[in-house]
């Protein structure tokens, strides 16, 4: 199930923040969400994001892993029942995996041209940390997230 997202390799929701909200997860929770769409917050960062899976090759024993992981799991949420905890679980680590292929493209903001830099504030120092966090927001719209969320501590 997609839940709407446009793209399969990105998520649905995304919050960028400065250095964490002030008042807390309860701020931005999600707990009106169903399983499969929540995100988790976590005070520690996520690993780094810029490197694709080592040793991935699409038509490589890699690929064939993954194929045989993923009908473990099937097998595996079969005998729970279809748990929609585990479920949403699963379909996590799957889109954490394939995010890992596309936002290294989708946060590289060096492909903008220095007029679009120039014009999110990333020339000065006190608007280059929000301005970036609005030109990475555009940049995930532009590739199917549909939310975005951006917080200043400032504002």
């Amino acid at each position: 199930m997609d839940w709407g997202a446009e793209n399969q390799n990105l998520p649905g929701f995304v919050v960028l923040l400065e250095g964490g909200v002030r008042s807390g997860p309860a701020v931005y929770g999600q707990g009106f969400l169903p399983p499969p769409i929540k995100g988790r917050h976590s005070a520690r960062p996520e690993p780094d994001s810029q490197s694709q899976p080592s040793g991935w090759n699409e038509n490589g024993g890699t690929a064939r892993s993954l194929d045989t992981l993923r009908k473990m799991n099937e097998q595996h949420l079969d005998s729970r029942n279809h748990d929609s905890e585990l479920s949403a679980r699963i379909a996590s680590y799957e889109l954490a995996f394939r995010m890992q292929m596309s936002a290294p493209e989708a946060t590289d903001v060096s492909s903008e041209s220095d007029r679009t830099k120039k014009l999110y504030g990333l020339d000065n120092p006190v608007s280059a940390d929000f301005g970036g966090r609005c030109l990475l927001a555009r940049r995930l719209v532009e590739r199917g997230v549909r939310f975005v969320q951006v917080w200043s501590a400032t504002a």
